[in-house]
């Protein structure tokens, strides 16, 4: 297996990417095709990794047509060689909007899906994965790309997460049916006449982390939204109960004799160790890594491109779709 990553456009710089690379490619059998500048390239070496210097980098100023402005671009590069069968996936930290413009101008949407949609599984309360799209991949949505995510949802679930008949949910601002906007009120009604889709009725922003569905659909505007506040009450929330151990000396004692369930209970929360998103609806696997992503969390988002490489998630979606 071959997987391309673009190490340039993120947050930390292209050798903090680099390392999840190196360890990548050190602990698991597979190549991987890395692109960026020549300078940054250098700083790595492995008989696995092969290494394709580009020259320009996509941001997020740049418009749709840079993709086809800008061929040499790292991002635009990878996918390109991707669709060309050099690649079996894509990695990159960069610009969402410009892999968005990416993806969709070079990988083609998959016949039947009009828009691509940002999908992560997510920790929940009960221990197991909520699969939650769009996370933001959309401004705005028609509840025909409702029915359509949850669709993609639906098949994600069931092939990667082996889940027969995966329960589905509609992010709302409440559970009845007529709440909402008109997209949500309609998005309702076309769901429940989905037969092949277990559309179980609408969700508060209160259970997102409750695992009361298995697929969690919202229009990009929402979903961003609810991802956003999820991470940084999660943030909120550590820290808070670090300033609380501190309080006296007993309130420390407490957390000693607690801290290694308070590890686990932060590691299960952490953004970092579930990878990053898959940009689905596309005809190939592209993986969005979180702008600020580290070495760690770099790392799993290349281990969820193995992971979804490996079980065939795109073809199986096809499948699914028809």
């Amino acid at each position: 297996m071959k997987i391309g990553v673009d190490v340039m456009g993120s947050d930390l710089g292209p050798k903090e990417l680099l390392k999840s690379c190196l360890r990548f490619v050190n602990e698991n059998d597979v190549q991987l095709v890395i692109y960026g500048n020549q300078e940054d390239l250098d700083f790595i070496d492995h008989p696995r990794i092969t290494k394709i210097p580009t020259t320009y980098v996509l941001t997020m100023d740049d418009g749709p047509l840079a993709v086809k402005r800008h061929p040499n671009a790292s991002m635009v590069k990878a996918i390109t060689d991707c669709v060309a069968g050099e690649n079996d996936a894509v990695v990159s930290a960069g610009s969402s909007a410009a892999l968005l413009s990416c993806g969709v101008m070079i990988s083609k949407m998959i016949p039947g899906i009009e828009r691509p949609a940002f999908l992560a599984a997510i920790p929940n309360t009960i221990g197991t994965s909520t699969v939650l799209l769009d996370m933001g991949a959309n401004s705005e949505n028609s509840s025909d790309h409702l029915c359509q995510f949850a669709v993609l949802g639906h098949a994600f679930a069931q092939t990667t997460m082996n889940i027969e008949r995966p329960t589905v949910g509609l992010l709302n601002i409440g559970t009845e049916d007529k709440k909402g906007d008109l997209v949500h009120k309609d998005a309702v009604v076309k769901l429940r006449a989905m037969e092949k889709i277990n559309f179980t009725g609408n969700i508060e922003g209160r259970d997102v982390l409750n695992g009361v569905v298995d697929v969690l659909v919202a229009d990009g505007f929402s979903g961003n939204i609810a991802l956003k506040t999820v991470e940084g009450t999660v943030v909120a929330f550590n820290q808070m109960i670090k300033e609380v151990i501190k309080t006296n000396r007993l309130t420390m004692i407490g957390g000693y004799l607690i801290k290694e369930e308070l590890t686990k209970m932060k590691d299960k929360m952490n953004y970092q160790k579930y990878g990053g998103a898959l940009l689905a609806g596309l005809n190939h696997v592209i993986i969005k890594a979180h702008g600020s992503s580290n070495e760690e969390a770099f790392y799993n988002a290349i281990r969820q491109a193995h992971k979804l490489v490996s079980g065939n998630v795109v073809d199986k979606i096809k499948r699914d779709l028809l």
